[in-house]
C-alpha cells in the first residue's frame, strides 16, 4: 500500500502482489520442514530459501529482485543458520521497471 505503487503502470500493479505471495509461500516452506512427517530430503537452509524466493519473484517478467535477506529480527544482522535467532524476518527489494518495491515477512 506504499505511495510508490502510484508510480507503477497498471500491468506492474497487477504483478506486484506476486512479491508478497512468494514471501507467504516461503514461510509455508519453512514451516513445512519442521513438521513431523516432513519428507524433504535436502534440508531447507536459509541460503536455499533465499535463492528460491529470488528465483520465484523473478519468474514474474515485470519484476527483478535486487536482494533477498534473512535477518535476526532484533539485531537486523544476516542469518546463515536457522538456530542463530529466535525471530527471523525475510526482507526483499524488487524493481518493477524503475520503481523499487520493498517488503518483508516474519519467517520465525
Amino acid at each position: 500500500m506504499s505511495s510508490r505503487n502510484l508510480l507503477l503502470t497498471k500491468e506492474q500493479r497487477e504483478s506486484a502482489p506476486h512479491i508478497y505471495k512468494t514471501l507467504k509461500r516461503a514461510v509455508e516452506l519453512f514451516e513445512a520442514q519442521n513438521l513431523p512427517h516432513n519428507s524433504i530430503i535436502t534440508p531447507l537452509t536459509p541460503e536455499l530459501l533465499c535463492k528460491w524466493v529470488f528465483k520465484e519473484i523473478d519468474s514474474e517478467s515485470l519484476l527483478k529482485t535486487e536482494y533477498v535477506e534473512l535477518l535476526n529480527s532484533l539485531t537486523l544482522q544476516p542469518v546463515k543458520e536457522w538456530d542463530e535467532a529466535d525471530e527471523i524476518q525475510m526482507c526483499v527489494a524488487v524493481f518493477s521497471g524503475e520503481v523499487r518495491l520493498i517488503d518483508n515477512i516474519k519467517v520465525k
